[in-house]
């Protein structure tokens, strides 16, 4: 059994609807969520009362702002590593529009594969939706949400601050910031995890679910760079994996609709 801390990227100006609909409907879902903020809202506290929920002020360099998530990341990263990189096996972090189907996740890295892929890699594991742009280094997407080990926690903790990592860097990247650091702190071992199913079907997905079942559709534009960052790209039904763990670009509305199908719907007709 693994325990995962969740953590919600989510801004001070930009507080909810979705963040109230986020704690409603993850409430017993998982072990931890950690909602992050620069500046203290009362109001987020006063709706996170539950032991499994926790908003804390995180100060970080630079605006709040998402132009600045590259400072953002880093902040909370450091902060996850000195206090809570002994309570969980591992640590996701996604923005406050994501949906995530928990039992899923938790299959999955509970599964004999992440388990023996986990203790065999030197440095840590890297588990997300690998994006693969022309002529530049692979990293997991941001908007699908990415999963570390307690092992590539601490490395990025070790390592954040220098200037290989570029510490004081300004800019809405932190995906592919956190990408580099744990690439050249590693050896180059540190690499996105292939997270597709036995079919070649993705697990983790930087859109809706209703995007990805049309995207392409009836034409592919070969140039557009969703189509450049994936390779392997499958269209339509064969976008997702049936164990799907995550979905992005899901306001509040929305979120409640896919909750209610995933978990209060018959799967077969009665």
């Amino acid at each position: 059994y693994v325990y995962i801390c969740i953590y919600v990227m989510c801004m001070y100006v930009y507080m909810s609807p979705n963040v109230c609909i986020y704690i409603y409907i993850y409430g017993y879902h998982c072990h931890y969520h950690l909602f992050p903020l620069t500046l203290y809202n009362p109001l987020l506290t006063l709706s996170t009362h539950r032991p499994l929920f926790l908003a804390m002020s995180i100060k970080h360099e630079g605006a709040e702002a998402y132009d600045n998530m590259c400072q953002k990341s880093k902040s909370i990263w450091q902060y996850i590593a000195t206090h809570y990189i002994d309570d969980f096996d591992y640590f996701l972090m996604g923005g406050d529009d994501m949906f995530y189907i928990i039992e899923n996740l938790m299959e999955y890295l509970d599964s004999d594969e992440i388990r023996l892929a986990t203790k065999e890699a030197k440095y840590g594991i890297y588990i997300g939706r690998k994006f693969s742009p022309p002529k530049q280094s692979i990293f997991n997407s941001g908007g699908a949400g990415y999963i570390l080990d307690k092992k590539a926690v601490n490395l990025l903790h070790n390592n954040l601050h220098t200037p290989k990592c570029f510490p004081h860097q300004v800019g809405f990247w932190e995906d592919v910031n956190i990408a580099n650091c744990l690439r050249v702190s590693s050896e180059g071992l540190i690499l996105p995890y292939d997270t597709k199913d036995s079919k070649g079907h993705e697990r983790f997905h930087p859109f809706s679910p209703g995007q990805h079942l049309t995207y392409g559709l009836p034409t592919l534009n070969p140039n557009d760079w969703y189509v450049k960052y994936n390779p392997e790209l499958k269209l339509g039904l064969e976008c997702c994996s049936e164990k799907s763990v995550s979905f992005h670009y899901i306001g509040a509305q929305l979120m409640k609709q896919l909750h209610a199908y995933t978990y209060h719907c018959p799967t077969k007709p009665k």
